[in-house]
């Protein structure tokens, strides 16, 4: 490595560890940690519980949302994996690019005898997921609040 490279990566070193001194620590470079991006990666959403949004009621009962948009998929697993719906993306509505900061984006959804949106949006450190599904047997207007998340390795 010549000495003008060697500069340049010492440099990159400094400024890596004055922006995000942890990163450095675990191994991990900053973008790493804001490369999740809603219309390219596979991210679980675990969700602690809901909001009935047309009867107002509230119930803790933890799921997730498994959304696969180089598959066209969004998975909702229910009763610990016992119940899953399989949805179809249709049509893919905006795009966020670093999932640990505000931003929102939705797919427009069919399957299960269902069809309708499901909507993921953060405002600071609170995340909400909508589902609306319409279908022959009723509507479902879900709020549901996302404790964390995670990309899927392929």
């Amino acid at each position: 490595m010549n000495p003008f490279t060697f500069g340049i990566c010492i440099r990159a070193l400094v400024f890596s560890l004055s922006v995000n001194p942890v990163c450095f620590i675990c191994g991990l470079s900053s973008t790493e940690l804001y490369a999740q991006n809603s219309t390219q990666d596979a991210i679980v959403w675990n969700a602690t519980g809901f909001t009935d949004m047309l009867s107002a009621d509230k119930e803790n009962i933890p799921c997730r949302f498994v959304t696969k948009p180089k598959t066209k998929q969004v998975e909702w697993v229910q009763k610990q994996g016992a119940n899953t719906t399989l949805f179809t993306i249709t049509e893919a509505q905006g795009e966020w690019t670093e999932l640990k900061r505000n931003g929102s984006f939705t797919f427009l959804v069919s399957g299960g005898g269902a069809s309708g949106k499901i909507a993921i949006q953060r405002d600071g450190k609170k995340i909400i997921l909508t589902l609306s599904l319409t279908s022959a047997s009723g509507e479902i207007k879900n709020e549901y609040t996302i404790s964390d998340f995670y990309k899927l390795e392929p």
